[in-house]
């Protein structure tokens, strides 16, 4: 891709790519591990760069690498989906995150065919940030020759339902991602998207008119229109207006919402590009701990600017559970070095296996045990950033070969000492072969800002 041509329309279809984990299997889908994508992230800030607009390039460049660290995904292949009353709910089950779906999703069977493919829309679900639409797309012919990206057409774009959006009746495209999807037979997929709406200043009930002018390289025109009704979800959500300053390298932010939603917790906000540090080129990204100092998860951030030099910011975590009092923000920074193995210890049946991460903390593996086809690795993660530092887990054989988990890291429980225990599935590993389990370099190449720490107070 050009550079000098790599503009937003650019930028929204690279994150049609994205969603959240998956697996990797036969050809039909792929998960980036660990080490290439500490690669991609170097890559993407290195070269995506304008001489005459560099702040611009590089808004694009760290809103496409925090996504990316999240995972890089396309559909999974499945014969079937469990039954449930959300289709939302258990994909995003799948992909671990967390939310009432299920309580407050709307069903739907809103469909339009043209050139032998139908779109269904299925299932939606908002509140006052994000619109989740589930749909299927169904054909005659092979549906995998359509969607999967090693089979589809040359240059043949996914589907990203908020490129066709108009709400009450006026175009108002908008930005997001697509989510992991389904094939539930070999002419039917099943996926959603996730459509940012936090800067369209909606009521709580309004009309979407889609008119979908292109799937998967196919042209066409499928018209749908449904109505959304987010009253129920927005009893139960808590906005906050903290207006929050900090000043970090190279740019000074202010935080002028934060909204808690039985889905998801947002932190919305604005800012401009200073000078402040020489080692300012380095991408600064954040960890946020609610009042009780628990890592909340961040799902994805989306930075856009017109100009280059202001910008808006929207950070998408887990739901919370309660309404804090505050949230604290230590901003890090990654010093991305030689890529290296970690901390690589041999599984020999003796426990506990204890693999230190640098300034961070520790992961301590409990048990491996293998049954029903897949092998299970329970540990504990203690210290600075529990959850992060969990998904740094991996498995390798005696090649070096990385071996790709089967599922998303699974909290287990919180114990007394503060420490929060994991599961993480593979597939199931020869009895036969040697196997080496450690944590990769992430964190010796992190740099914690605790000078740069901030709280966010929520108060009405």
């Amino acid at each position: 891709m050009n550079k000098d041509n790599f503009n937003e329309k650019d930028i929204l279809k690279l994150l049609n790519y994205v969603g959240s984990n998956g697996n990797y299997k036969d050809e039909m889908d792929i998960r980036l591990d660990d080490f290439r994508k500490r690669r991609l992230r170097k890559k993407l800030m290195r070269n995506i760069v304008d001489k005459n607009s560099k702040k611009k390039y590089k808004i694009a460049a760290v809103a496409c690498i925090i996504l990316i660290s999240i995972c890089f995904t396309v559909p999974t292949f499945a014969k079937n989906i469990p039954v449930i009353n959300s289709i939302i709910q258990n994909l995003k089950d799948k992909e671990g995150i967390d939310g009432d779906y299920k309580k407050y999703s709307k069903q739907l069977e809103n469909s339009a065919t043209d050139n032998g493919i139908t779109l269904k829309v299925k299932e939606i679900i908002c509140d006052d940030n994000t619109l989740e639409v589930a749909y299927t797309l169904t054909s005659k012919d092979d549906i995998r020759d359509l969607v999967d990206m090693s089979r589809r057409k040359k240059n043949a774009m996914p589907l990203f339902l908020g490129t066709y959006l108009k709400i009450n009746g006026q175009f108002s495209p908008a930005s997001g991602s697509g989510g992991t999807g389904k094939y539930l037979d070999k002419h039917t997929y099943l996926s959603y998207d996730d459509i940012n709406i936090s800067d369209k200043n909606l009521s709580n009930t309004f009309n979407i008119n889609l008119d979908v002018k292109e799937i998967y390289g196919v042209k066409g025109s499928w018209k749908l229109d449904f109505n959304v009704s987010r009253e129920d979800i927005s009893r139960k959500t808590a906005v906050f207006e903290p207006n929050t300053f900090a000043k970090l390298p190279e740019e000074d932010i202010n935080i002028r919402k934060v909204s808690l939603s039985p889905i998801g917790t947002y932190i919305l906000g604005d800012g401009k590009f200073t000078k402040q540090e020489s080692n300012s080129d380095l991408p600064v990204y954040w960890f946020i701990f609610d009042d009780k100092g628990k890592q909340i998860i961040e799902y994805s951030m989306m930075q856009e600017s017109n100009d280059g030099n202001v910008f808006q910011f929207n950070r998408n975590l887990s739901k919370l559970n309660y309404i804090p009092r505050y949230l604290t923000v230590i901003p890090y920074q990654l010093e991305v070095s030689k890529i290296h193995e970690g901390n690589l210890k041999p599984i020999d049946g003796k426990y506990p296996i204890e693999i230190i991460q640098s300034k961070v903390g520790k992961l301590v593996i409990k048990e491996i045990v293998s049954k029903d086809n897949k092998t299970i690795v329970k540990y504990t993660a203690e210290g600075l950033v529990p959850y992060s530092q969990a998904k740094e887990l991996y498995i390798k054989d005696d090649k070096k070969n990385v071996i790709t988990p089967k599922a998303e890291v699974t909290e287990v429980k919180k114990n007394k000492s503060d420490s929060i225990d994991y599961t993480l599935e593979f597939p199931m590993l020869d009895k036969d072969k040697t196997y080496f389990i450690g944590s990769t370099n992430f964190f010796d190449n992190i740099i914690i800002r605790n000078d740069l720490k901030f709280r966010i107070d929520l108060q009405k």
